[in-house]
């Protein structure tokens, strides 16, 4: 197998990839987005819970469906065969790292061990797993904002070699018609 034909290859693979996680994603986001609209309107209306939490609970929302979005619209790009090398790209992954680290901070607000259930009678209730002081750290959060970051950065570097790479190939077909 050539260059080309594996250049190719590997183009097609990442056009399969992409369009299966952008049709997860898609699936992903009307029950998140319908669930988490349900679940802010009936414990926030009840005033039972704080204001606060309330607050933080709905930009939390926000902040995922919105990580949600962007993430379907990174993966449309490569899904059509086009490289994902792109200002775009970079500026999509870096919103999607800035929601990511909102959230990481936003859940540092919530109170730790708290949770809220909605039963079938509509009642609000609350409770405390342990009164604590400690900080409510979700690691899985940190650790999804620093990856997005670091693909950013990687993205970043692979739009400017794209961009000399291409920059390189459109001087060297210049010649070719020079000659």
């Amino acid at each position: 197998m050539n260059e080309t034909e594996q250049i190719n290859a590997s183009l097609n693979r990442m056009r399969v990839v992409c369009m299966a996680a952008r049709i997860g994603l898609m699936i992903c986001l009307v029950p998140f987005a319908l669930l988490t609209i349900l679940s802010i309107v009936l414990l926030c209306s009840g005033g039972v819970v704080p204001f606060g939490e309330c607050l933080i609970s709905t930009a939390t929302a926000l902040l995922m469906t919105i990580i949600l979005v962007m993430l379907i619209g990174l993966m449309k790009t490569p899904a059509k065969g086009i490289s994902p090398f792109s200002r775009r790209s970079c500026r999509t992954l870096f919103v999607v790292a800035c929601c990511a680290a909102g959230v990481f901070l936003l859940t540092l607000f919530e109170e730790p061990g708290r949770s809220y259930a909605v039963t079938d009678d509509v009642f609000y209730g609350t409770g405390t797993a342990a009164q604590s002081t400690f900080l409510n750290i979700d690691l899985k959060l940190l650790l999804f904002a620093l990856m997005m970051f670091s693909f950013w950065a990687v993205f970043r570097y692979g739009t400017l070699l794209q961009r000399l790479s291409d920059e390189n190939e459109s001087e060297k077909e210049s010649r070719e018609e020079g000659i």
